[in-house]
């Protein structure tokens, strides 16, 4: 599972996650100005079960592969 994600201090976890980039893109446009927007992360979580659940929950170890993308 691929989820796109940048961090935000205003959510609980720290992270504003999304479905697709496009999503997420807009909704960091819409939040931040230019020079001070957050990076964009792809995640790749791989299949999700109930471990790699609560290590999303908890913030540890839950991705297989984490790059910056623009």
């Amino acid at each position: 599972m691929i989820i796109y994600a940048y961090y935000n201090e205003g959510t609980p976890s720290g992270m504003a996650a999304f479905t697709s980039a496009r999503k997420a893109r807009a909704h960091r446009a819409k939040n931040y100005p230019r020079n001070l927007r957050p990076e964009l992360f792809r995640i790749d979580i791989g299949d999700l079960d109930k471990v790699k659940a609560c290590a999303l929950l908890n913030q540890k170890d839950f991705a297989i592969e984490i790059t910056d993308i623009k």
